[in-house]
């Protein structure tokens, strides 16, 4: 499954999860202050957060990427669930 240590694994998920939630929080603003792009919903970070865990997923190692995967999908099915009156959209 993943190469090393079940620990070591668990910490490159974690990171590569981070790296994702930091990346996407980084374009979001610098499209809002120097684009003028607006998010209206928090549904949208989300799904460009579990966007980049799949498109990352393709530099992983093999178990690393499956385990990727799996949160990517644990990910979509949570954003599925939100309410409306919670995300503010609606």
């Amino acid at each position: 499954m993943c190469d090393g240590a079940p620990d070591l694994c668990s910490v490159r998920i974690t990171l590569s999860l981070l790296a994702a939630v930091s990346w996407t929080l980084w374009i979001t603003r610098n499209n809002t202050i120097f684009r003028d792009k607006l998010v209206y919903s928090p549904l949208a970070i989300l799904f460009q957060i579990t966007s980049n865990l799949v498109q990352w997923k393709k530099l992983c190692r093999p178990g690393e990427a499956t385990k990727l995967e799996t949160l990517a999908e644990e990910m979509k099915r949570m954003v599925a669930t939100l309410r409306p009156s919670w995300t503010g959209v609606g």
